[in-house]
C-alpha cells in the first residue's frame, strides 16, 4: 500500500476507526521509548508506521534530538511530531528541477499548511507540558532539570523510576501530532507528501 492511499483511508475513516488507529501510535511511542530509547525517533517512528508516511530515511534524522538536542533544549518527541508533519504536509519543493521561483513575499500554500500545523502541535504541547523545551517538560514532570550533557546528571535521570516519564511524553505527543495530522481543514482536499 503506498504512503498516500494507506493516509488517504485513515482519512477516510469513522472517529472512533480514527481514535484506534491513534491509540495504537500512541502505544507504540511509549513502546518504542522504552524498548530503543529516543523520544524523537520514538515518536517519529510510531507515526510513521501508524499513518503510512515512512520515507526510509527520516527515522535515523530523529536520533540526535533526544535529550532536548543540546542542553535540554527543543523536546525530541516534540521534533518528532514536527518531523512527521512535514512528511506529510510539506512538498518536494526543493528536488531538482521542482523549484518554483517566486518573491520573497509570496509563500507556497504548502508551506502555509504545514507551519499551520506544526504550529498547532506546539501549541498542544505547550499547553500540556508549559513548554517546548525538554527542560519545560522535566521541570513540569519532576519538579527538577537534569543536565543531560553531564554524565553523572544524565545517569541518575535515565533511571526507570525518573526516565519512564520520557515515554509519557513520546506517548501524548504522537497522539497530538497525529490528531494534527488527521485533522481536516479548508484547502486539504488534497493529500500533499514529500515524496
Amino acid at each position: 500500500m503506498s504512503d498516500k492511499k494507506q493516509l488517504e483511508e485513515i482519512r477516510g475513516m469513522s472517529p472512533e476507526e480514527q481514535e484506534q488507529v491513534i491509540h495504537k501510535i500512541e502505544q507504540s511511542a511509549y513502546e518504542y521509548e522504552w524498548l530503543y530509547g529516543g523520544c524523537g525517533r520514538s515518536t517519529l517512528r510510531a507515526l510513521q508506521e501508524g499513518l503510512g508516511i515512512d520515507d526510509g530515511e527520516t527515522f535515523r534524522a530523529a536520533t540526535p534530538f533526544s535529550g532536548g538536542a543540546h542542553n535540554n533544549e527543543l523536546c525530541g518527541a516534540l521534533a518528532g511530531g514536527i518531523m512527521a508533519i512535514g512528511l506529510v504536509y510539506a512538498s518536494g519543493e526543493f528536488e531538482q528541477g521542482k523549484v518554483e521561483e517566486r518573491p520573497l513575499s509570496v509563500k507556497s500554500p504548502v508551506y502555509e499548511r504545514a507551519g499551520e500545523r506544526a504550529n498547532k502541535l506546539c501549541d498542544r504541547f505547550r499547553e500540556e507540558f508549559g513548554g517546548l523545551r525538554c527542560r519545560d517538560v522535566m521541570q513540569k514532570l519532576h519538579g527538577k532539570v537534569w543536565n543531560l550533557q553531564n554524565p553523572e546528571e544524565r545517569a541518575e535521570y535515565v533511571q526507570p523510576r525518573l526516565h519512564d516519564k520520557c515515554g509519557e511524553v513520546a506517548q501524548k505527543t504522537a497522539r497530538f501530532a497525529a490528531e494534527v495530522i488527521l485533522e481536516k481543514s479548508p484547502g486539504d482536499s488534497d493529500w500533499v507528501l514529500s515524496r
